[in-house]
């Protein structure tokens, strides 16, 4: 198998999506490019989640995403994040 530094940056930045769109769901101050706050860390994490869709169409084409699972498989951990995070969040808290 051979390295790929565009499949590298594909799987940095869905797997950088999830902890950013987990502390801003937590509000917890955690640094991002764009500041600190709740709201700056999820419009990080949604930042992610469209760069590394658009560096996979640029390179590899609209046909190739929609047959790529692994990135269907953290979208699909990221959407059930954004459906029940906040609620579960909220529910357990100390």
């Amino acid at each position: 198998m051979e390295f790929s530094l565009v499949d590298f940056l594909i799987g940095f930045f869905l797997a950088n999506s999830i902890p950013h769109l987990v502390v801003g769901i937590m509000d917890i101050r955690f640094l991002s490019l764009f500041g600190f706050s709740a709201k700056a860390n999820i419009a990080y994490s949604i930042w992610n989640i469209l760069l590394a869709s658009a560096i996979s169409i640029y390179f590899y084409g609209i046909e190739a995403l929609m047959h790529d699972a692994l990135f269907w498989g953290v979208f699909g951990i990221y959407v059930s994040y954004v459906l029940s995070g906040r609620f579960l969040y909220l529910r357990w808290k100390q």
